[in-house]
């Protein structure tokens, strides 16, 4: 359940969006920026979100020697990089070359995860990678006039994508009667429901009334969950995993909207 969202982003960014061929045949000024979204639902921010989160992966999975592991978290440390490089044609010769060092290190790991002390040391240089990645978009969209105006923003389908993990992490503690752990899990689920609740209202994402219903329905079944954790209902298994269920068939709809973001959207991560 903790893989869910990468799943998802795999999903969309392997099979919805097809992003080479969808970059030759957009115009430019449809084809992605960091402050932009595309069809597919991804944004810059939420790519390299994900590619961060599989760095993470591999790292934790060579700490506990599972090297075939690492490198499907390495594989699609590739993958997501490559599909966001090839999409995105207005990145900066910065972004580009340490997204390519990236890459190269990724690659590079695949092939020598036997030394498991030197995996250790390659993954903990990558994950820092990342870490130095994220500093640079928020330096730049933080900085001047705007406020919140220049921050990165998330495709709504994104943001349904980490609700549907808060929901798999609050049920896989339910499942555990670790009922503490679950409300936090729960009300995260709330707080990305709310944020994609907002995200559906600016006029650039351009969603439809209907799907906006659905986001509506998705936070009603989570106030339900809410109010049986806190009753500590033996429901409430079964309706979290109603609504990992629930986001899962949602998802589609959202993430072959049209093109759409915007910059006033907060970046809450």
């Amino acid at each position: 359940m903790r893989r869910l969202k990468s799943l998802i982003t795999l999903s969309l960014a392997g099979t919805l969006l097809a992003p080479a061929a969808l970059a030759q045949k957009m115009p430019m000024s449809h084809r992605m920026s960091p402050m932009g979204v595309l069809p597919g639902g991804i944004s810059f921010l939420g790519q390299v979100d994900h590619a961060y989160q599989e760095a993470l992966n591999a790292h934790a999975a060579v700490a506990m020697g599972m090297s075939d592991m690492a490198a499907n978290h390495l594989s699609n440390v590739d993958m997501v990089i490559a599909n966001l490089t090839q999409v995105d044609t207005s990145l900066d010769t910065d972004t580009k070359n340490r997204l390519s060092a990236i890459r190269q290190d990724a690659a590079n790991l695949k092939g020598n995860l036997s030394d498991r002390t030197a995996a250790l040391t390659g993954t903990t240089a990558l994950v820092g990678r990342f870490a130095s990645l994220m500093d640079q978009v928020a330096s730049r969209n933080l900085g001047g006039g705007g406020g919140g105006a220049n921050r990165p923003n998330m495709a709504v389908a994104e943001i349904l994508a980490d609700a549907a993990q808060s929901a798999a992490m609050g049920q896989e503690a339910l499942a555990g009667r670790d009922f503490e752990t679950a409300q936090i899990h729960v009300r995260d689920l709330t707080r990305h429901l709310d944020q994609a609740q907002r995200a559906a209202a600016m006029p650039m994402a351009r969603v439809a009334s209907a799907d906006k219903q659905r986001i509506q329905a998705l936070k009603r079944q989570a106030q339900t969950l809410d109010s049986q954790v806190s009753s500590r209902s033996n429901s409430a298994v079964r309706t979290a995993g109603n609504l990992v269920t629930q986001i899962g068939r949602d998802l589609p709809h959202f993430a072959q909207a049209p093109a759409g973001g915007g910059a006033g959207m907060p970046m809450n991560r």
